[in-house]
């Protein structure tokens, strides 16, 4: 099967309406909208549009800098450039470690901050049901944890797939 019509095939099983039409300019806005307008909701595109750079990299065993997932592709443009990362497996190992390092080192517990911050308050002011004031901050914190224990696991994988993929081409 051709490289093309392999991500095809990728991004059909991410668009909401996979045998919708769409066009090659900025393609991406038609993972959400089979008109190809911009997307309203934009978290629901981001997470499918992410979603699909995902498997992009794990179908083809390549690594994409964080700036490609804000880029505006045409489809040929982003056919062309997943081809070009094919061709460059050394530089894919070493973005994947870049990746898996600035995963486990990202801080992303600014909820658990906000916890120390508002636990003394409450019990300073002393409100009736204060553990409900505290319950948003750490409930958010859980789900910031959970988020980053599943990036440093994808990225492991995805390291850990690049490197099994080098290995074979050596021998």
């Amino acid at each position: 099967m051709e490289l093309r019509e392999q991500i095809m095939e990728i991004f059909a099983r991410h668009r909401e309406e996979p045998d919708g039409a769409w066009g090659e300019d900025d393609f991406l806005t038609y993972l959400v909208r089979p008109d190809g307008k911009p997307p309203h909701r934009r978290f629901r595109w981001k997470y499918r549009k992410d979603a699909f750079f995902d498997d992009l990299q794990t179908e083809f065993s390549v690594c994409f800098p964080f700036d490609v997932y804000d880029h505006r592709w045409d489809f040929p443009e982003l056919v062309a450039y997943v081809d070009e990362r094919m061709q460059k497996p050394t530089a894919n190992l070493k973005m994947a470690q870049s990746r898996l390092r600035k995963s486990k080192y990202s801080n992303n517990n600014h909820f658990l901050i906000l916890n120390l911050i508002l636990l003394p308050l409450c019990m300073v002011f002393n409100y009736p049901f204060n553990w409900l004031y505290l319950l948003l901050p750490i409930s958010l914190n859980m789900l910031m944890l959970r988020r980053k224990m599943e990036s440093i696991a994808y990225a492991r994988r995805l390291l850990r797939q690049i490197a099994d993929k080098i290995r074979r081409e050596r021998s």
